[in-house]
């Protein structure tokens, strides 16, 4: 057995366990043995990781998506979503039976897609800066203003109930310290250490975290408590030391929300960068013990991308 190719070993292993998987790499760990060795001289690792796409320039402006299958499929505005197969994946067995592989790849369409929508995915080089309180009501607040409505319209389809009704997990309707709970895009929904929950407030006049103030430090205990008593329910074994909360300034988009995370979960993959995630525990206490007004009157270190980054320098 020892001096047996890979191949043959990797067609003997029989797996029994999942010791690790990590969402961000794409990497999934089983312990198991190898067919027929008896003992730890069959014990075995497999690791198995996703590999970059490998996409054949000939494939440009043709037609990419022939699967039919398709799972997990979700719509909500311009946005939509759903599990399946990049290229045919169709098979045909011996008894001439077509079958087709599980769902490979998320995939997620935004259509029509507007040039921010185009900027935000072409991964342009960031800037690191410091935002201050000034910087902020010339540069951020306007951008902020001129910002079109119709992104974040998929945030109120969620609100008013219209759109994604059957992954929301916990609902609360006051119009101050309410908000809608429900799995991120991210998570698969059923790998505990993966978890990641967002929370959307109810609250339309809230667009980032410099606009809190100790009048909403009740909507943000709020969702602490109310989103750690949903988890624990519906998802039993997590605990409230399992669970870190957290607000990305600059957000992805301008409407207020809470991420909710497995602290196991890679966070630098979620947070995209140092600096950019503001644990609500923090929050709380910068606005209950230092100042009311705090996140108004401080300097927020950010990254930004080529073209912000030259707003801020034109304002100055």
């Amino acid at each position: 057995m020892e001096n047996q190719s890979i191949i043959k070993k990797l067609h003997s292993f029989v797996p029994t366990q999942i010791i690790n998987e990590d969402v961000s790499t794409k990497r999934i760990v089983f312990l198991g043995h190898l067919e027929g060795v008896e003992g730890d001289k069959g014990q075995a690792l497999l690791i198995a990781e996703r590999i970059h796409f490998k996409f054949d320039i000939s494939r440009l402006n043709k037609k990419i998506i022939q699967s039919t299958h398709f799972e997990n499929i979700q719509e909500n505005d311009i946005y939509g979503w759903a599990e399946g197969c990049l290229f045919r994946t169709d098979i045909e067995d011996s008894d001439g039976i077509t079958k087709s592989y599980e769902p490979q790849t998320k995939f997620m369409m935004i259509h029509p897609a507007t040039q921010k929508h185009i900027d935000k995915y072409m991964g342009d080089t960031k800037k690191y800066l410091e935002e201050t309180p000034e910087l902020y009501k010339l540069v951020t607040k306007k951008y902020i203003e001129s910002e079109d409505l119709s992104r974040t319209s998929w945030v109120y389809n969620i609100l008013e109930g219209k759109a994604e009704v059957d992954r929301v997990v916990y609902k609360d309707t006051d119009p101050n310290e309410g908000f809608v709970l429900l799995p991120d895009s991210k998570w698969d929904g059923i790998t505990l250490k993966t978890l990641y929950l967002v929370a959307l407030v109810n609250d339309r006049s809230i667009k980032s975290l410099r606009d809190l103030t100790s009048k909403h430090v009740g909507l943000l205990k709020n969702i602490k408590h109310k989103s750690m008593e949903t988890i624990k329910c519906r998802y039993p074994g997590i605990t409230e030391s399992d669970i870190m909360m957290f607000v990305h300034y600059l957000p992805s988009y301008y409407h207020f929300h809470v991420h909710i995370i497995n602290v196991n979960f890679d966070a630098g993959s979620v947070s995209a960068n140092v600096g950019r995630a503001h644990l609500i525990d923090s929050i709380i206490n910068n606005i209950q013990n230092i100042s009311p007004s705090y996140y108004q009157n401080t300097s927020l270190y950010i990254s930004v991308n080529n073209k912000m980054y030259n707003m801020f320098q034109h304002s100055e």
